[in-house]
């Protein structure tokens, strides 16, 4: 199953925006999720910046 996800605050704004896929197979006639992800929409976050100091 393939699904959209929706985050939002107190106030009502959209914090975060993604997707989920989740597999379900059945087994001795009963249905189990058999693997769940998610994936925001955000852009990923570069590396932390390397300070002057760390170099020394």
């Amino acid at each position: 199953m393939l699904s959209a996800y929706k985050v939002t605050d107190k106030s009502g704004a959209t914090v975060e925006t993604g997707k989920t896929l989740t597999v379900f197979q059945r087994i001795d006639g009963k249905w189990l999720m058999l693997r769940d992800t998610w994936n925001s929409n955000a852009a990923p976050q570069g590396p932390a910046p390397v300070s002057a100091t760390a170099h020394q």
